[in-house]
């Protein structure tokens, strides 16, 4: 393989081969064979072509949040660790937020797998967030428009 139809002159290096390994890797390769969820939410070698921004009250409450207690319990032993008490942080059922999600350069086939992923969260089915074997974190998104 010619390196100049492959590398761009900034880059020919006496590391040209690795430079041509790297690229066809991180290119071709990982576009070809990546699963469709790691070809939108990215994986540790594939940026994401999604972008959620930061979630903001659609009202605002006085006193949105409460604290709870909680306590560590040994695996093994299933019962209270020493020491282990934590508090953690909730807000009350039923508040409500806005959501952006931004999809960047996504093929159809992309689309209609997030669009997949998103229906749970119309449906009900997904929650998000800590403790959600213990009931927090039920969401239920409405309202989607697309732009």
């Amino acid at each position: 393989m010619n390196e100049s139809k492959v590398l761009d002159d900034d880059y020919k290096t006496d590391r040209a081969e690795e430079l041509i390994t790297n690229r066809f890797i991180m290119g071709e390769y990982l576009q070809n064979n990546l699963c469709d969820t790691c070809k939108i939410f990215g994986s540790p070698v594939f940026a994401s072509k999604i972008k959620i921004q930061d979630l903001y009250l659609k009202e605002p409450f006085l006193e949105i949040s409460e604290i709870r207690d909680g306590v560590g319990i040994d695996r093994d032993t299933e019962i209270a660790v020493d020491g282990a008490k934590f508090d953690y942080e909730v807000i009350p059922s039923q508040t409500e937020f806005e959501v952006i999600i931004i999809l960047e350069n996504v093929t159809p086939k992309e689309l209609a797998v997030f669009a997949i992923g998103i229906r749970e969260f119309t449906d009900g089915h997904a929650t998000i967030g800590g403790f959600s074997s213990r009931g927090l974190g039920a969401c239920k998104l409405e309202g989607c428009k697309l732009k």
